[in-house]
Order: C-alpha cells, then sequence, then structure tokens
C-alpha cells in the first residue's frame, strides 16, 4: 500500500539510517531461505535490501520498522540470507 508521506534515508546496499535515526545493520549468516525470488519462480515479492528501504521510508521508530518488515515478508513474501538488526537510540 502507497503511503502519504516518506522520510528520507541513507542507502548502501542496504538500508542504513533514516532522518528519525531509525537504524538499520546487516550481518551476512547461513540463513535457510525459505522462499524464492519472484525473479527465480518463487513467491516472495522482497528481499532484505527491498524491506529495509520500505522500513526506513515509513517508520520513525524501530518496533515499526520490525513490524513492518515482518507484516511485509509475511504476507506478500520475503527472501533472506542476512541478519538485520534494528534500533533506535536504545530501543532494539
Amino acid at each position: 500500500p502507497q503511503v502519504a508521506h516518506t522520510f528520507a534515508y541513507t542507502y548502501a546496499a542496504y538500508g542504513i539510517m533514516n532522518e528519525h535515526k531509525v537504524a538499520i545493520g546487516e550481518s551476512t549468516c547461513s540463513a535457510r531461505i525459505a522462499a524464492a525470488s519472484l525473479a527465480n519462480n518463487g513467491t516472495a515479492l522482497f528481499s532484505n535490501q527491498e524491506l529495509t528501504m520500505l522500513a526506513l521510508e515509513r517508520c520513525t521508530t524501530a518496533r515499526c520498522a520490525v513490524k513492518l518488515m515482518g507484516d511485509f515478508a509475511e504476507h506478500l513474501g520475503g527472501f533472506y540470507g542476512e541478519d538485520v538488526g534494528v534500533d533506535t537510540g536504545g530501543e532494539a
């Protein structure tokens, strides 16, 4: 779903931090990937990379970012290969 307003954020390979100081850190791990991406004939719409950018565009707290990424991954499909940590100055 579209939102009326999005927030500015810094991006590298993943979303890093937005203007509300919601910060995301990525660490590659040996995750069990449960869904393949649409590009690989799977059902998952979002990668971790895309989920972090959506969270930073839409959230002002770490709690919101975790919930948004989880909801989008659960309902629209997500595929993973990394561990993602989220913080908002002590909220992690």
